[in-house]
């Protein structure tokens, strides 16, 4: 039997990016290009520090649509069903087939920060015209695993071009203002994201996992070749880094207040940061392991 691919991989969809004017301080979003309303503003010099409320009826949209298909990566499964294509396999290899193809159940222990990956790689993409072409799931080797370093990996335009973006997610359900995961000595969104500005090996391995993968048959090979170059002659400092922090509370400027001032202070004027908090209505973030005490988890928030 010859297998000619089957209806269970949805054709990807991702809804149309805003033109935005960018330049090297940061974008120009508008109110109506964003899925979230702006609820504080904690700027530090030139470091941009946002909050954004977003309504249960838009997160249910995005669940319905958007964040389920960037957390199974339909595009790719639809790719992987295309090379299994015209195979000669018996009604079991077909059976099978199709269920490998079925995107992944959630567990437990995962389901509240994969969620806020995938809802920080949305903003991202409307808030900032980002582009991340290489999905962090393609990378697992276990269905548990976490992969390290910045969570999304891609490029960002400004008035000079391509250049090189990453970013750093948080999830949390803590009722601590700012919560934990943001000043976390050795984990938090804030020494992560000093660790990526000043550490060049960080640097270097997220531009070389791109480019292990930007063949000259990828779409986005000649962004990446831009961005490289703008790279390589800013001695490793023209890049953009976002830190997104996804909560289920009631919006506070203090989440991202001393996070903003911290890292301007110390940032370099050629390399941009952005820090997004995104706010979700009430216990809108799955409770579970990665939520409870730290002594206690199953499984770590990203």
């Amino acid at each position: 039997m010859r297998y000619k691919g089957s209806g269970v991989v949805l054709r990807h969809q991702r809804q149309s990016l805003m033109v935005h004017d960018n330049d090297a301080k940061g974008s120009t979003a508008t109110k109506d290009t964003l899925f979230g309303d702006e609820v504080y503003v904690a700027d530090s010099m030139a470091v941009r520090a946002r909050g954004f409320a977003i309504s249960a009826e838009r997160l249910k949209e995005l669940r319905d649509k958007r964040l389920r298909d960037i957390l199974s990566d339909g595009k790719g499964r639809e790719d992987v069903a295309v090379l299994f294509g015209g195979l000669e396999l018996t009604a079991f290899g077909t059976e099978t087939v199709t269920q490998i193809l079925q995107p992944p159940v959630e567990e437990e222990h995962s389901h509240g920060w994969r969620e806020g990956e995938a809802l920080a790689e949305a903003w991202l993409i409307d808030a900032e015209a980002c582009e991340f072409p290489w999905p962090f799931n393609r990378d697992l080797r276990h269905p548990r695993a976490s992969l390290p370093g910045p969570e999304l990996v891609g490029f960002v335009c400004d008035t000079g071009g391509d250049r090189f973006a990453f970013a750093q997610v948080k999830t949390s359900k803590e009722l601590r203002f700012p919560p934990s995961v943001v000043h976390h000595d050795k984990h938090g969104l804030v020494a992560q994201l000093t660790a990526l500005h000043n550490d060049r090996s960080l640097k270097v391995c997220a531009v070389m996992y791109l480019g292990y993968r930007a063949t000259t048959e990828q779409s986005w090979c000649g962004r990446y070749r831009t961005a490289a170059v703008r790279y390589f002659n800013s001695d490793a400092k023209v890049v953009s880094l976002f830190g997104v922090l996804v909560r289920d509370v009631a919006p506070a400027e203090r989440d991202l207040a001393a996070a903003a001032t911290n890292i301007a202070n110390a940032c370099c004027p050629d390399t941009r940061v952005a820090l997004y908090g995104l706010y979700l209505p009430p216990d809108a973030i799955p409770a579970g392991p990665q939520h409870a005490a730290r002594g206690k988890r199953k499984g770590s928030q990203s």
